[in-house]
This record gives structure tokens, sequence and C-alpha cells, in this order.
């Protein structure tokens, strides 16, 4: 429901030699609102509405405009009012009640202004954006209202705190980096209504960085070495042995973990390292459509826990363990006996 704003404003015309006050008017109403505007003519006359750019809209009681949202209220004979149902920006104008009685006209002027709250273009402002590190990206965002409104951008952090980053419909970022992806929001605003905003993503691509490699012993037998990468896009890894490819079997198990969005570890099980054979030159091999990198880990005996043969060692450790416990408890007994 539409909240209807009734500007009484008496427009009082004495069709005589003397003209009123021809002070203008001006009232302001928010797009989507009704107006009323009241014009009171004295003495008789032949009375004419002329809308912005001195379009005639009523011709004493003709309707000569086709826009059905304009329409000449008469409570009583002496009343000419203009209302405008479902007000647009375009509304907004000068609009002059002149009334004319033997050749003498006198005229009252209303200016009117219509507002409308900021919104946001999208069909004229910057989508989400990707873009190779060290390159330029220009942002765009555009906002329709009246007043005009003002553009303000804010980079959004990862602990969701806004950085003010720049004014107006156009941001620009020169020799973009990694640290420069995320979130941007621009927001209009014009003191009309509430704020609108818009969030654009850049995304900046670069090429791998291997940025630290691991040997760990997950069991007796069993190795893991782990490579840990930062590179956007995430795209194709490898692991070779000696130089040679390695496929996915019982014995290896190549396997990429994502950490986050650019950072992954690239690892690499090796089942059941048992000798010579197992030993050797591991690289770790990650690449995308911005580059290549690659490091080497050498696995020899040195990485590979030790083998403990059985009765000694952990085995043996418990032998002795079970052997105590009984001497303890047949101790205990001979203690009652005695007792």
């Amino acid at each position: 429901m539409l909240v209807v704003t009734f500007l009484f404003t008496l427009c009082i015309i004495h069709v005589s030699p003397t003209v009123l006050d021809e002070q203008v008017i001006k009232h302001n109403v928010p797009a989507g609102e009704d107006i009323l505007l009241h014009c009171l003519v004295t003495n008789g006359g032949s009375v004419v509405w002329l809308g912005p750019g001195g379009i005639m809209l009523f011709w004493k009681e003709n309707r000569l405009t086709s826009d059905v949202r304009f329409e000449l209220q008469r409570p009583y004979s002496d009343y000419w009012n203009l209302f405008i149902r479902n007000t647009k920006v375009a509304d907004a104008g000068s609009y002059i009640c002149n009334a004319t009685q033997s050749s003498q006209t006198v005229s009252r002027v209303f200016e009117l202004t219509v507002s409308k709250k900021a919104q946001i273009l999208p069909s004229l402002s910057s989508g989400d954006k990707r873009i190779e590190e060290g390159g330029n990206v220009n942002l765009t965002c555009i906002a329709g209202g009246y007043p005009e409104p003002q553009i303000t951008w804010y980079k959004v952090e990862d602990n969701q705190e806004e950085t003010f980053v720049g004014s107006g419909q156009q941001l620009s970022i020169t020799d973009i980096r990694r640290e420069d992806a995320g979130v941007y929001k621009c927001m209009a605003f014009n003191g009309v209504g509430m704020n609108d905003t818009r969030e654009i993503e850049i995304d900046v691509e670069y090429f791998p960085v291997i940025l630290s490699r691991k040997i760990i012993k997950i069991n007796k037998m069993d190795v893991k070495i782990e490579c840990t990468v930062e590179w956007n896009p995430v795209e194709e890894y490898s692991w070779l042995k000696d130089g040679e490819l390695i496929q996915k079997n019982w014995k290896y198990n190549p396997q990429l973990v994502q950490y986050n969005d650019s950072i992954s570890m690239i690892g690499l099980t090796i089942n059941q390292v048992e000798g010579p054979s197992d030993y050797g030159m591991y690289s770790c091999i990650v690449e995308n459509k911005h580059g290549k990198a690659s490091l080497t880990v050498r696995l020899d005996k040195s990485n590979v826990p030790s083998v403990t043969a059985p009765g000694k060692g952990d085995n043996g450790s418990e032998q002795n363990s079970i052997c105590k416990s009984m001497i303890i408890f047949a101790t205990i007994i001979l203690f009652y006996i005695n007792s």
C-alpha cells in the first residue's frame, strides 16, 4: 500500500490586473508515493495545467495527457487540484497552474523533485574477476537514484572486517598480487532509504611454489613423503621415482589434500619399505597453466625405521613384562602361605 503524501499548497488566483506573488513552491516526494497540488482560483477563469517542459496536461476539465497517473480533482468549484499517483523520478520538474480571464493570466509554479534510493545496476556493474598475478584490473559500480548516489569501495577481510579502498564508480588495482585476492564491496548511498551494496570477488592466479617438504615414518614399514604447495589454480600433480612416473598401486599411494583455496599437501605413501629397491630419488611435480615446480627428496636407509627381530625390542619388552608380573604374583602367594 502506497503511502500517500498530500502536500496542500494553496494557490489563490484573483483574475484581475493584480498578479499574486509568483514565488516558486518547492516540494520533494519519494518515488512511488503520491502527491496532491492544490490550486484555488477565484472569480472564475479558464484553467490550464502545464507539466515539465511546458507539456499541457489539462485544459479546463479536458485531459490532454495519456498518463492516467495524472488526475484533475475538483472537490469544490474553485478548486483545480492536480493529483499525481505513484510518482516517478521522470515526473520531477516545474508544474504550472495558469488561470486566464479577459486576456489576463496569473500563475503559480510548483517545483517538484522526486527522490529515489540508490540502486546498483547489475547490468552496468562488474561481476567476479579472474586475473593473473602482476596484471591490472578495473572494477565498475554504477548506481541509479536521486539525488545522484555516492559510491565507496571496501575490501572484505578474512575476519569479515571491511577496509576502505576507494571511492567513485571505478576502482583500479595495478600490478595485482595474490594478497589482493578476495571480496570487494561497492556501496551506493544518497541519503534516501537504505544503502545498496554489491560484492565482487577477485581471484588472482599464479604459478606453483613448493613451500616445504618432509618425510614421515607412519609405522615400522611405511613412509610418507609430503610437499606443501602454494598455487592457483590447483591443477596437475605427479610423483617420479628415479625419473620414472609412479602409478597408484598397493605399493604407492599418491594423494592431494587441499588445506585452503591455494595451499595443498601433495603426498606419497610408500608401503612396506623393505630395502634398497625402495630407496632412490623421489620427485614431487606440480603444474598449472601459469608454470611448473618440482622438488626431489632422497629416500635411503636413514629415512626408514629400523625393524627389530622377534623376541627383541618391543616383543622382548612385552615378554619381560609378563615374566615380571608372574614373579610378583608368585611372591604374593608365597607371602600369604607363610603367613
